[in-house]
């Protein structure tokens, strides 16, 4: 009995391909995979009614792209596929379908506003004809095992997560970063807050820049803004920081949700609100260090205090004297 289990199961194991060969008549279709550390994708094909893989694809990010949104990490992953396969998929007809869980790849297609990267995204993007097909998880536990494989061995559990099907699973909440500065502790502050008003879309956010321990005020600013998200105040913040030439700054805010996206703990999935953290990480690495420390709004009153005064005058103005 078990010679013959052995048998069948070497049969069954010998007897399915590992790869499919590509069909230039048949659609090519790309599942995107991306974790922490890597960006990969399968590219498939339909056979005998199922997607099966034709290539597979993968590496390790670099120390900046580390610092990408999820949604980022996938379309690198993507666009390796469209290089690494170009002579194999380039100058077919057929729309080559893409299964994404972000609608940045639209975003990147439309957009008249990306510049940077998304820019350089989007201009090789549209040199494809391509099928967005929005899921709602990752579809190609193959790419997961893919980049488990390149994943340092500290962080495979993490990776493994991804891997186990949700059916049944208990919906875990979004981590929280519970952070306290010494009360010895001697650098520089900035402090954030933002508000708007719904009727008129108009905006303010407020900036504080501290210096510890004594809580020396450098800058106080207050910034009217259209359309604001707190996104803007804290990018506005480390402007007004990196005008101060300093190295090393803590980043405080009473928006877990702002401070949590920049942390890359909890997603960020608007394409508005992911060309703000985009925007924010391009500050964040002029800087040798860029702590971000929640808190209640409570203890967030000075900034609270500049966006609120700044949104009923209605223009910029600044704390001319500190006490």
């Amino acid at each position: 009995m078990a010679k013959e289990a052995f048998e069948t199961l070497k049969l069954k194991i010998t007897s399915t391909p590992l790869l499919r060969h590509p069909d230039c008549t048949k659609p090519f279709v790309i599942i995107p995979h991306a974790n922490p550390w890597t960006a990969c994708a399968v590219l498939r094909q339909e056979h005998e009614g199922i997607i099966q893989p034709v290539r597979f694809t993968g590496r390790v990010l670099n120390e900046f792209e580390l610092r990408y949104h999820i949604a980022e990490k996938e379309v690198l992953a993507i666009l390796r596929v469209l290089e690494q396969f170009r002579q194999l998929i380039y100058g077919s007809e057929i729309p080559i379908v893409i299964y994404t869980r972000y609608s940045i790849l639209k975003w990147l297609l439309r957009s008249n506003s990306a510049d940077g990267r998304h820019l350089k995204w989007g201009l090789e993007l549209w040199k494809w004809t391509l099928e967005l097909r929005r899921v709602l998880r990752d579809e190609d536990e193959l790419a997961a095992i893919l980049g488990a494989g390149i994943t340092p061995r500290k962080h495979l559990d993490e990776v493994a997560e991804n891997l186990i099907p949700p059916k049944g699973r208990i919906k875990a909440p979004p981590p929280i970063s519970v952070e306290m500065l010494d009360s010895d502790f001697e650098g520089y502050v900035l402090s954030f807050d933002g508000a708007a008003k719904v009727s008129t879309r108009l905006g303010s956010c407020g900036c504080n820049l501290w210096r510890l321990p004594r809580w020396h005020v450098l800058s106080a600013h207050g910034f009217p803004l259209d359309d604001v998200t707190v996104n803007d105040a804290s990018i506005t913040g480390l402007e007004l920081a990196v005008d101060h030439g300093f190295r090393d700054v803590v980043v405080v805010g009473d928006s877990r949700i702002v401070t949590q996206q920049a942390q890359g703990l909890i997603g960020c999935h608007q394409p508005n609100l992911q060309r703000r953290l985009a925007e924010y990480e391009a500050l964040a690495v002029k800087f040798g260090s860029v702590r971000l420390v929640h808190v209640k709004r409570d203890y967030n009153q000075a900034a609270d205090y500049l966006t609120t005064k700044t949104l009923a005058l209605g223009k910029a103005w600044v704390v001319e004297d500190a006490d």
